[in-house]
């Protein structure tokens, strides 16, 4: 990182040396016929001439004077013109160094279904097959197969055992089919409570720990057989996973990959799961509210993102916003998710970028500020003071690219702002503030995405109004 402030000193210099190799000819012409005339004049009338002297040694020093000034100023603006392009590399930088250390960006996004309970019991189910008489002989010559048209396939789905039977009764057959199937019926939540608790990783990144709470009860008036399962995420690596249901903790997953605990509940008694666990993926975090359009009665989700956030178009939208959206809904059955989406901060790039082109265009703006105050003062102001005006408070304004690698693009651009209007008046005195802080408020508007016009509009009708009052109670001392 630090070539790139070295290459941005170079890059500088080379600048500002071309410029003075481009303006060499010209100048020395001009410097030249200067000189050409003054020996001419004085040798044509001495006398005059000798009178006009001290005129003439005036004219040079203020001549010097603004050559000062204005070296300074192109300086400067070469120097502010790199602030950008080193900006720039500062992040290339830091998203380098962050992908080697978390190497997250490519995670997968995390989709969490929500739990199922149901009461589930055995019911067998018998039906009654009647074959036709001529089933006997194509049994003869085809064996069992003949009864493959009157077996049709039974679902393997919870089924537990599954029995034929094949009688004859004189000339007549029979086919008797018994299955024996474990039946659910879906059991309402009363109570679902989740907390995501996210810590952003890098650009879009994230490692968010889990918290669910679920409350179920038996609603029948007779003792049932409950179960829970509970579905992990399917991407991702799971650490410091802990599954309970009231006091028993589940510890590996059953014959259908989700965790699963069942028992005998009496009627009206209820349980509570718990589940923990944290997942690193990145761009996307879903949930499903009602798994399979299960009842939920009471839900309740806090998402705590540590930073910005949206929600993908069709999700559910949260019933509170603010730095923490909350869900809070009753007797849900939904086919809809919560969504949540961690955009990249570009804005906060761009607008950071943005604010750093403007700053040799604040520069300007400062002095030709600096010019109407000075103008408008009784007090006079060599020209060596207004170059080191200029000096620190472009250099106050360079300091940005540096604070904001350690305060964050917005709070760095505003402090190096701030730092280099308070240096000014230790140069120029208390009144060259009407000058700096409309230059640093002109520079400071690019950090708005949306309002900067209206911004740089107000500023500079109140840097106008400001100096047209200064004038008009010192009308004098600019014209001299």
């Amino acid at each position: 990182m630090s070539g790139a402030y070295v290459r941005a000193i170079q890059d500088a210099l080379a600048g500002f040396l071309n410029l003075i190799v481009r303006l060499a000819l010209p100048l020395s012409i001009l410097l030249g016929l200067a000189l050409i005339a003054i020996v001419i004049g004085y040798f044509q009338n001495r006398e005059s001439t000798n009178q006009s002297l001290p005129l003439l040694r005036k004219g040079v020093s203020k001549l010097t004077g603004m050559a000062l000034v204005g070296i300074t100023f192109l300086v400067c603006w070469a120097a502010l013109k790199q602030t950008r392009p080193v900006a720039v590399e500062a992040m290339r930088w830091r998203d380098a160094a962050e992908a080697v250390v978390n190497p997250t960006s490519d995670a997968p996004a995390v989709y969490q279904s929500g739990p199922i309970a149901a009461a589930i019991r055995e019911r067998t189910f018998v039906k009654n097959i009647n074959l036709p008489p001529e089933i006997g002989k194509r049994l003869e010559t085809e064996g069992v197969q003949a009864l493959a048209p009157y077996l049709p396939e039974s679902s393997a789905t919870n089924v537990l055992d599954q029995t034929d039977k094949l009688e004859k009764r004189g000339n007549l057959y029979f086919l008797t089919r018994q299955v024996k199937r474990m039946e659910e019926n879906p059991v309402p939540f009363q109570k679902s409570e989740i907390t995501a608790d996210f810590k952003q990783i890098g650009d879009r990144a994230y490692d968010v720990g889990f918290e669910g709470s679920y409350t179920f009860k038996n609603p029948s008036e007779e003792a049932a057989n409950i179960r829970f399962s509970f579905p992990l995420p399917q991407s991702g690596t799971i650490s410091g996973l802990t599954i309970q249901v009231d006091s028993d903790k589940i510890s590996q997953p059953g014959e259908s990959g989700n965790y699963e605990w069942s028992g005998t509940l009496a009627p009206g008694a209820s349980k509570t799961a718990k589940v923990t666990y944290r997942v690193v993926g990145a761009k996307l975090w879903k949930y499903d509210v009602g798994s399979q359009r299960r009842v939920v009665e009471q839900f309740s989700l806090n998402v705590r993102p540590n930073g910005p956030v949206k929600f993908m178009r069709g999700s559910l939208q949260p019933t509170t916003g603010g730095a923490n959206p909350t869900w809070n809904l009753a007797n849900v059955v939904t086919n809809q998710r919560v969504a949540v989406s961690f955009p990249s901060d570009t804005v906060a790039r761009e607008t950071f970028v943005q604010t750093l082109a403007m700053l040799p265009a604040g520069l300007a703006v400062f002095l030709f500020g600096s010019w109407l105050v000075i103008g408008t003062s009784k007090e006079r102001k060599e020209p060596i003071q207004i170059a080191l005006a200029l000096a620190l408070f472009a250099f106050g304004l360079g300091g940005s690219v540096v604070l904001a690698s350690y305060l964050g693009p917005l709070l760095g651009v505003i402090v190096s702002l701030v730092a280099g209007c308070l240096s000014v008046p230790f140069v120029l005195g208390p009144r060259s503030l009407m000058a700096s802080i409309p230059s640093a408020a002109f520079a400071a508007a690019f950090l708005s995405a949306e309002h900067t016009g209206i911004i740089v509009a107000t500023v500079l009708v109140a840097f106008i109004i400001a100096n047209a009052l200064a004038m008009r109670n010192a009308p004098s001392s600019l014209a001299t």
